[in-house]
């Protein structure tokens, strides 16, 4: 494990990081026990999408060489800020690349208990403890290690990573603009799930939405996480299951929830408020980041 300069992203947030600070490289499994989720929930699916990225060794570290980890520091436990995905992804795919850690905050430990400390993240947007209906839970209960078996699965999360990855949403370059970006379009998803605000442009457009819903809830990925995932062939079948029936699945779901998108996206600026955002990711507007991208742009 070495200290050392991380190949530069944008960080840059508004005077809450510091890009001064150290980076730290080594072997993932050396650093592995030393990371702390703060988040409890992922998008599986999109977890499952992203180890097309890791399918060899050196596609592991090529891509790990390009995605340096921000987190913040306490102790000797670093916190990881964004990339939960993708880490997720590299434990399941079973290769050992170096990664680069960067260290966007140092907290000591003695100025600030753990509670305060979750209590801080939480409320610069920076930690995510919610439960199916976005009811607040006991930090206590996070997890401790980057092992997917040990997140919620959030079926709207990964539909927010896909509706980015079809081209409907960009989301900004700097890292306040990238946090929970897909989780925060999840949940606009996830309240207009029963179009109780009239939003969907047409009614059948919303039913083929909940049908492909169902076929995706359907789809049970724990008969395929072995204990011992990390193996070439069942990364294999993994890469398989994804690319033949969760990305057509999500294809789908994404040719219908758009049209969500660009009605959120014609609404007024005044109107573009959404309930409950600012209290579940302690942002300081209600508004969805990004842009919606229409066909033309």
């Amino acid at each position: 494990m070495s200290r050392a300069k991380a190949p530069r992203v944008s960080f840059k947030s508004q005077g809450s990081v510091d890009l001064d600070l150290p980076s730290v490289r080594g072997k993932a499994s050396k650093l592995h026990s030393r990371l702390r989720p703060t988040q409890d929930a992922l998008g599986w699916d999109w977890a499952f999408y992203k180890l097309q990225n890791f399918h060899s060794r050196s596609a592991a570290q090529d891509y790990m060489d390009k995605k340096p980890v921000p987190v913040i520091q306490r102790g000797k436990k670093y916190y990881v800020v964004d990339h939960h995905h993708t880490l997720t992804a590299l434990k399941m795919s079973g290769w050992d690349p170096e990664i680069t850690l960067q260290v966007v905050q140092q907290v000591d430990k003695d100025e600030r208990s753990l509670d305060a400390f979750w209590g801080y993240l939480e409320g610069k947007g920076w930690a995510f403890m919610r439960d199916e209906n976005y009811q607040r839970q006991n930090f206590d209960d996070m997890p401790k290690e980057m092992e997917l078996e040990h997140f919620r699965n959030d079926i709207y999360r990964s539909l927010g990573g896909f509706a980015r990855g079809h081209n409907i949403l960009q989301r900004g370059k700097t890292l306040d603009e990238r946090l929970f970006f897909e989780f925060r379009w999840g949940y606009f998803f996830w309240l207009h799930r029963h179009n109780e605000f009239g939003l969907w442009p047409d009614e059948r457009l919303h039913r083929g939405w909940l049908r492909m819903m169902n076929v995706v809830r359907d789809i049970d990925m724990t008969e395929y996480m072995l204990e011992n995932v990390a193996n070439t062939e069942h990364v294999n079948d993994l890469l398989f299951l994804s690319k033949e029936v969760i990305e057509p699945a999500y294809r789908m779901l994404c040719f219908h929830v758009k049209h969500l998108c660009y009605a959120y996206d014609d609404l007024p600026e005044e109107e573009k408020d959404v309930p409950g955002m600012k209290d579940i990711f302690g942002v300081t507007h209600s508004k969805l980041p990004g842009k919606v991208l229409r066909p033309h742009q």
